[in-house]
């Protein structure tokens, strides 16, 4: 078994999907992903009580995980998996807006 290589996206790649992704129905969603690092599961289970904009804060408690083809929420594994993020400005001007 070998790891996947990570290749971190480049900052004018950021900007460029953040460009491209303005007005679509995602972009909070590409906005909190580019801006925490946070895993695709995480942000995808990320429900409105896990958010407090006004602390510029989420909090990681489940992840989204398929299975079969049908999808659940699950618990992360670790302690360390369960934690708050802090969020940038922008990406509370984008969670606000899609709310």
């Amino acid at each position: 078994h070998r790891p996947r290589e990570f290749q971190p996206l480049t900052r004018e790649q950021v900007l460029q999907v953040l460009k491209l992704s303005e007005g679509d129905r995602l972009h909070a969603l590409f906005v909190v992903l580019l801006s925490t690092g946070c895993r695709l599961g995480e942000a995808l289970a990320l429900q409105w009580t896990d958010l407090d904009l006004s602390g510029h804060r989420m909090t990681i408690r489940h992840s989204l995980e398929e299975l079969g083809g049908r999808f659940r929420l699950k618990v992360p594994k670790t302690a360390a998996s369960r934690r708050t993020v802090l969020l940038a400005p922008l990406a509370v001007a984008a969670l606000a807006a899609h709310h």
